[in-house]
């Protein structure tokens, strides 16, 4: 009796995928040509000259060699890393608070009947968001806006292209993101946010063009659902109600007023007083203490 089993691909910790890149990247140090940008020192700071590109002689990198550089790697991004570390526990206190929870109530609640307008306010309210939050923050507002998505008649697809298109706008366009921009502007020599006016633009562009796409799909499927792509897939419907969340209060609002002055803190430092990590960790983490405290006093 043959028994015809369906093919499933094997799963593979994510530490070996990483080092099998690595590996990939350390034979390809033996076949593609070795180059370099020429540096200059201009203010103190080294930058690089655009046009000054240049081959180099030929120094590739032994399988062992590569474990030793990343041990150097980190130790001599050991500011970069920190200083994710206090951003991570700055938003961490601040998610603590459930104060984005309630404010995603406030949200669910007042525009349920208009649902064109609600999904621009969640667009933009994420997307603002995202700009110093990482994308995985995002991840426990999912259910209430899937729930909030199919109330007004949309679908799991437009639950889903609202987060995931929104909150990642941050970390594309790199305004104020360290694991982006800053990590980029310091291998480049760059000064740090460099570019910031040309980011915001490309932000705002982003937001408005992705919230006309998904308004676009989302209409119509509110209008026939069997236009919707997950049409007939069972067990999407499952989620929470808006009644989980918590319902917004005056230490919430003093909470979201703590974290937006602390992004304005961020973007006026960066943009006119040179703020460097130190700085950007430092605010996130006194935002992040201020915003515990107020949820806590109050």
């Amino acid at each position: 009796m043959n028994e015809h089993k369906k093919f499933r691909f094997p799963h593979i910790h994510e530490y070996l995928v990483v080092v099998t890149m690595l590996l990939i990247a350390c034979l390809l140090t033996y076949v593609i040509p070795a180059g370099e940008y020429a540096r200059e020192v201009i203010d103190g700071k080294e930058t690089v000259i655009a046009d000054g590109f240049h081959f180099i002689e030929q120094n590739p990198v032994s399988p062992l060699g590569m474990f030793n550089m990343i041990y150097e790697g980190f130790v001599k991004q050991a500011n970069l890393i920190f200083t994710m570390f206090f951003i991570a526990g700055g938003v961490q206190m601040i998610i603590d608070t459930n104060a984005i929870h309630a404010l995603m109530r406030v949200l669910a609640t007042r525009f349920a009947k208009a649902p064109r307008i609600t999904i621009i306010v969640m667009m933009i309210a994420f997307g603002i968001m995202s700009v110093p939050i990482q994308m995985n923050y995002f991840i426990p507002f999912s259910g209430v806006v899937l729930s909030l998505c199919l109330l007004m008649g949309y679908d799991a697809l437009t639950a889903a292209a609202v987060i995931i298109t929104a909150s990642s706008f941050g970390s594309t366009c790199g305004m104020l993101n360290i694991s982006t921009t800053a990590i980029g502007n310091s291998m480049a020599g760059l000064p740090l946010y460099h570019g910031m006016g040309f980011r915001w633009i490309g932000f705002v562009c982003l937001l408005v063009i992705t919230t006309i796409c998904i308004l676009r799909y989302a209409e119509r499927v509110r209008k026939d659902k069997t236009a919707s792509i997950v049409y007939g897939i069972p067990n999407i419907t499952e989620v929470g109600t808006v009644e989980d969340l918590p319902v917004f209060s005056a230490k919430d609002g003093l909470v979201i007023a703590t974290l937006a002055a602390g992004v304005a803190a961020l973007i006026y430092g960066c943009a006119k007083l040179d703020w460097s990590y130190e700085e950007t960790a430092v605010c996130f983490l006194i935002t992040g203490i201020v915003a515990r405290y107020s949820a806590e006093r109050i």
